[in-house]
């Protein structure tokens, strides 16, 4: 073991940030303007991930794969989240046996735009 702080780089199949997969807005499917408390949001899908299956603690689950997962959020004008819905879909075996996985979260978006720092152990 090593007590160093190491720098990672993640790819969007390593992680599950919310926005791993968006890189421009060809990775969104625009779903049209929606109205919620007088105020006008705009309704966005795309590829995410934020829970993966493999996270489920089950030592009878193995061969965990996700199949479809969705975020779809609802943005302010300026574009910033503000809630949504994750839809992740999968498959993995239960003590041998092939199953469905069928992840719906509820997300909700706070204290955007303060800064985030991370500092080493």
């Amino acid at each position: 073991t090593s007590d160093k702080w190491h720098r990672l780089a993640f790819r969007p199949s390593d992680t599950m940030a919310a926005f791993a997969s968006v890189h421009s807005k060809n990775d969104l499917t625009y779903l049209g303007p929606v109205k919620s408390g007088g105020k006008t949001y705009y309704k966005v899908e795309f590829r995410s991930a934020i829970v993966n299956p493999v996270m489920i603690p089950a030592s009878n689950l193995t061969e965990t794969v996700l199949t479809s997962p969705k975020l779809t959020l609802l943005v302010d004008a300026a574009g910033r989240p503000i809630k949504g819905t994750a839809e992740i879909d999968g498959r993995g075996r239960v003590s041998g046996q092939l199953q469905e996985i069928v992840i719906d979260l509820t997300v909700t978006f706070t204290k955007l735009g303060q800064a985030v720092s991370i500092k080493a152990p």
